[in-house]
């Protein structure tokens, strides 16, 4: 699976995972400013990337649906999250 974080937004912005199970999310920088990809609520975050880096994520989570978002100050208000549903 892959998520490209873009100046305040991610492409896409809705993800569907199977429940239990290790997914591997490849989250790219394809902006200029700094970047990272947490899932609210949970302990995954990939570290900050600045333009151009990528960075793997593996999740197991259960079902549910999450909000995934930027955690630069001003990101996630500015509409950088988005929807995953886990099923």
């Amino acid at each position: 699976l892959s998520v490209n974080a873009i100046d305040i937004s991610f492409d896409p912005k809705q993800l569907t995972i199977p429940a239990d199970t290790d997914v591997t999310i490849t989250v790219t920088n394809k902006g200029l400013l700094q970047h990272d990809f947490v899932i609210e609520g949970t302990d995954y975050a990939t570290p900050l990337l600045n333009g151009g880096d990528s960075a793997e994520l593996t999740v197991n989570l259960p079902a549910g649906d999450y909000v995934y978002y930027c955690s630069v100050p001003g990101h996630r208000e500015a509409g950088m999250q988005g929807s995953l549903t886990v099923g």
